[in-house]
């Protein structure tokens, strides 16, 4: 990785100096300097995708490498809990109105914009994102069977599975729970003449009972007045001081693992595919013409 580094640094030194330049094959400077853009571009994408895959290869490892811990004897530090979402005090989805220990939901409008240009220039359709929020400040709490461990959400790499999703037609009413829901956030879900405008409800969820998996720091913390019966006392689980990783997900961990392990090789594979042929091309740019 160092000399990875090393390599691009001291091309970049080579470029600045005079040493790779522009050459007689191109008609200006501003065209050598076009093509100089577009592999550096590549070269930094390629460096992002690299990184990006060492990052995911780095936290399946940790999955790997922490053990799960019972809540009843949960010590401070880097710990994995597998549970379910506890009742404590549920909300209610604001589209499903299911009981959840965590929503996030958005509302988008359909809208049409004009684009392309001359004879290509046409109208297309477009969803609009005009109101969305989660309740990432609501802490819960989730039950191993040995014991309840409060749960921050905050700062958390929520992973969740399936969707509700809702899209009334032109001339069919939102449901009233929505409607109110959205009034209370200034969003009216009328338009002219008191017609429904043309939105799409979507959330995910924490369900009540949910399997969850939590990656994160046990660390001090108060314990709430009104905690549930066989709460662990005054610590909680969340991301810790030094932004350790920090993961709330609906999936198993098995299925966590494998999909960072594909995502890592996938990300990784083609990062060093593009850096080469970045380095390449701004070879190969800069070296035109000299023979």
């Amino acid at each position: 990785m160092k000399g990875l580094l090393s390599f691009h640094g001291l091309f970049l030194f080579l470029a600045l100096s005079g040493f790779i330049g522009p050459s007689p094959a191109f008609a200006d400077d501003s065209q050598f300097l076009v093509f100089n853009i577009i592999g550096g571009v590549g070269l930094i994408l390629g460096l992002f995708l690299f990184l990006k895959g060492f990052a995911d290869l780095r936290k399946k490892r940790l999955m790997e490498d922490t053990p799960t811990s019972l809540i009843r004897s949960m010590a401070p530090g880097e710990v994995v809990v597998i549970g379910k979402a506890h009742d404590w005090l549920p909300l209610t989805g604001p589209f499903s109105q299911k009981a959840c220990v965590y929503f996030e939901y958005t509302v988008e409008e359909q809208r049409t914009r004009r684009v392309g240009t001359g004879k290509d220039e046409h109208t297309e359709t477009y969803w609009a994102v005009i109101q969305q929020g989660d309740t990432s400040e609501t802490p819960f709490y989730v039950d191993d069977g040995t014991g309840l461990a409060l749960v921050k959400p905050a700062k958390a790499e929520k992973v969740l599975v399936g969707e509700y999703e809702l899209t009334p037609g032109f001339f069919s009413d939102v449901p009233p729970h929505i409607d109110q829901f959205l009034k209370t956030r200034g969003v009216d879900c009328h338009g002219l003449f008191g017609f429904s405008r043309p939105l799409r409800f979507s959330e995910r969820a924490f369900l009540v009972g949910q399997d969850l998996y939590i990656l994160g720091v046990c660390q001090a913390s108060p314990t709430p007045g009104n905690a549930p019966d066989g709460a662990a006392k005054d610590i909680c689980l969340s991301q810790g001081q030094h932004g350790e990783v920090f993961m709330v997900s609906a999936k198993s961990q098995k299925s966590l693992e494998s999909s960072l392990g594909w995502a890592a090789f996938f990300l990784i594979f083609f990062g060093i595919v593009l850096i080469g042929g970045a380095v390449y091309f701004l070879v190969i740019t800069n070296q035109v013409g000299r023979y």
